[in-house]
């Protein structure tokens, strides 16, 4: 497809983005992020580009939403096969894509699954009161 594709905090700096996908840390992240994960964090929400976020925006607890540090700012979010609870605290744009988990995954899990995609790789998720 003929993108460019650079990596860590000088492509950032150095570089006019135009879209920028956060995927720096899923839902494991456990206290603040430190590190080159802070720096791209902070220039991240420096940019002048969208910002898409992957799973959940880097630095924000996945069960719980809490940011105990830097976090990245997204545009909207993209989580892979089920939402997680911390997104209830996201004020963005939310989708929900599909990874190919077969039913039978969440069955044995004894989580109630009924497939939100019919023909399509993702959906948009909305908020209920």
């Amino acid at each position: 497809m003929d993108v460019r594709v650079d990596h860590g905090s000088d492509a950032l700096v150095t570089q006019d983005v135009g879209t920028v996908v956060g995927a720096l840390v899923g839902y494991g992240l456990n206290g603040p992020l430190r590190g080159t994960a802070w720096e791209l964090v902070e220039y991240i929400n420096e940019r002048d580009a969208a910002v898409v976020s992957l799973e959940i925006p880097s630095g924000m607890d996945a069960t719980t939403g809490e940011q105990s540090g830097p976090c990245v700012e997204p545009d909207r979010v993209v989580t892979l096969a089920l939402p997680k609870m911390g997104l209830s605290e996201v004020k963005t744009n939310l989708y929900l894509a599909d990874i190919g988990i077969p039913a039978g995954i969440y069955e044995s899990l004894d989580i109630q699954y009924s497939n939100p995609f019919d023909d399509s790789y993702w959906v948009a998720l909305t908020r209920h009161s």
